[in-house]
């Protein structure tokens, strides 16, 4: 009862169940860790903060080129993985936003097919044109890939190359880091796999967009995740437009100065990293001294204030993880 009310609940026989609401835009999920757990009074310690996340909002389109190693030295089982990890690639590609197309190369390079929503003409290209044989020309297969987006690409969409290679350039005519530049100059986000412990993986780092944008597969299970995380990449847009991170250092523990990465600014006891669009997540480490025995905390409170790549704004509390001195 409610004052002079009585309330009755009974079952509704025709009634139906109203759906639950539907998550939607970005999930984060954050941790802070401190290690070694237990160190000696004048040691450090080493403090790590990460951001992951996902926003099922936030794909864009995307334009991507797949540059595949069809030389001699592809032949056999390595070839079969190759496309094997292809066609899971491609089957990971969301064709609402994404295009993609095929570039084979050896001592030459080939559009084997132009950009395309029809993922049955990749794989059929990918199948019947793919036979390994020739030289390595790694710069001419990008400079393909670049001029394919660049005339049949769209406008707005984010251009890509995916490129797989198990050797070094050989008799080639093209300047791989030269046709990498200019691939990049024109927009263009290059992930470069090494395929096997005959590739340079200077040159390849060297190629790719940004660091992380380098893969080495030293095996056919390796190259198979690799694919799988480049797609998840290309597929999920950026999860994080802006963001600040604050970490309260406690009045016991000292701050070793420059062991923040990415650097920080530091304010008293106060860290602060400012942070760009990511797509992949975040991770911040920094080190502290301990100047007290015990139990100790290694900080007061870290948060975030960021938004999200669909918009919205939002705050995260970090766990606060402690050491033994």
């Amino acid at each position: 009862a409610r004052g002079n009310r009585v309330l009755v609940f009974a079952p509704d026989p025709g009634g139906e169940a109203s759906p639950p609401p539907v998550s939607e835009g970005c999930r984060f999920v954050r941790d802070k860790q401190a290690g070694p757990a237990r160190i000696t009074l004048g040691e450090t310690v080493a403090v790590t903060l990460t951001v992951s996340g996902e926003c099922r909002d936030a794909a864009r389109d995307t334009d991507v080129i797949v540059v595949l190693d069809r030389s001699g030295s592809m032949n056999g089982q390595k070839i079969a993985a190759a496309r094997g990890a292809v066609a899971s690639f491609l089957a990971d590609l969301d064709f609402a936003s994404a295009r993609a197309g095929l570039v084979l190369f050896n001592s030459d390079a080939e559009l084997a097919q132009p950009l395309t929503a029809d993922a049955g003409l990749l794989l059929e290209a990918l199948i019947t044109e793919s036979l390994p044989f020739g030289g390595t020309d790694i710069g001419e297969a990008v400079d393909l890939a670049t001029t394919a987006l660049a005339d049949d690409g769209r406008p707005g969409a984010e251009p890509v190359i995916v490129l797989l290679t198990d050797g070094r350039p050989d008799g080639a005519e093209v300047d791989a880091d030269t046709a990498a530049a200019r691939a990049k100059d024109a927009g263009v986000r290059l992930f470069t796999i090494g395929f096997g412990n005959d590739t340079d993986p200077d040159l390849l780092a060297r190629m790719a967009s940004a660091p992380d944008d380098y893969f080495f597969a030293p095996g056919e299970a390796e190259l198979a995740r690799i694919y799988v995380e480049i797609a998840r990449r290309i597929t999920g847009g950026l999860i994080l437009e802006s963001g600040v991170i604050t970490d309260v250092i406690p009045a016991d523990m000292v701050y070793v100065p420059g062991s923040a990465v990415p650097p920080a600014d530091l304010t008293g006891q106060v860290l602060t990293w400012q942070v760009g669009p990511s797509r992949s997540g975040l991770s911040m480490s920094y080190r502290l001294r301990p100047t007290r025995t015990g139990l100790r905390p290694t900080n007061v409170e870290a948060r975030m204030r960021y938004r999200d790549a669909v918009g919205a704004d939002g705050e995260l509390i970090f766990p606060v993880p402690r050491v033994l001195v």
